[in-house]
């Protein structure tokens, strides 16, 4: 990595410093709810408790850097970084889709890397680093499309992040909360890939939506995830905005 990228990241991670690991730390810990599950609803009913406006609030985590709050982390390997952000999902279609334009970002989270040529050549360690699956901002803007599958009586999702790409699939809903499961997309030099684990807890009548996004090495999420985002979604009136 060159010497400006590194530059880049440090005063990036350097800003999120000034504002306190604990602030990462108390937003994961007020994202750590309980599910409890309700009895099962229709899937036209579940989506359309998804349309609305909200603002995002909420935090992404690297396993691998740490623990939230964490002191003492490298100014580009922050454990985690704290998210912002706002989404409109509206009705689309005929049937009960639901399409949603995000604007949700943080800072960029990498993660150190020995690297053996230093070893070799200077007789010490040294480390580089390396970028996290999905832990690089990836949300702002993003577009993401929820839908009725009437051949198989499921949930399909499309998700188009900042840079146009595409991933999505089917999901299951069981009671207030709905599992996406998908592949990932554009994540180079994975072993084995990876898998993104998106989750969404919607229940009747609630001004809170509750996002969880994993990111695990696939196809079945062996071992600890890459990364973890969680989210509160807060509905919003138009003068809140």
């Amino acid at each position: 990595m060159s010497g400006l990228r590194i530059l880049a990241l440090a005063v990036l991670a350097a800003g999120a410093l000034l504002h306190g690991t604990d602030a990462d730390a108390q937003a994961r810990q007020q994202i750590q709810v309980e599910y409890q599950a309700e009895p099962p609803v229709e899937m036209d009913v579940w989506l359309r408790r998804l349309v609305g406006r909200f603002s995002f609030e909420g935090v992404v985590h690297v396993p691998s850097n740490g623990e939230c709050g964490a002191h003492g982390a490298s100014l580009i390997t922050m454990p985690c970084q704290t998210i912002k952000g706002t989404g409109d999902c509206v009705s689309v279609g005929r049937g009960p889709g639901v399409q949603c334009m995000l604007n949700v970002s943080w800072h960029e989270i990498w993660t150190s890397v020995s690297s053996l040529t230093g070893l070799v050549e200077t007789g010490m360690d040294s480390f580089t680093s390396d970028f996290v699956p999905g832990a690089l901002p990836y949300l702002n803007p993003a577009m993401v499309q929820f839908g009725l599958d009437p051949r198989t009586a499921a949930i399909n999702h499309l998700l188009v992040d900042h840079k146009g790409l595409a991933e999505g699939g089917l999901g299951s809903e069981t009671g207030s909360r709905a599992t996406f499961r998908t592949a990932c997309v554009n994540q180079p030099g994975i072993l084995g890939g990876c898998e993104r684990i998106f989750r969404i807890e919607a229940r009747a009548d609630s001004r809170l939506l509750y996002m969880w996004i994993d990111v695990e090495k696939g196809p079945k999420g062996i071992g600890p995830p890459f990364s973890s985002i969680m989210l509160t979604l807060r509905r919003v009136t138009p003068e809140q905005k």
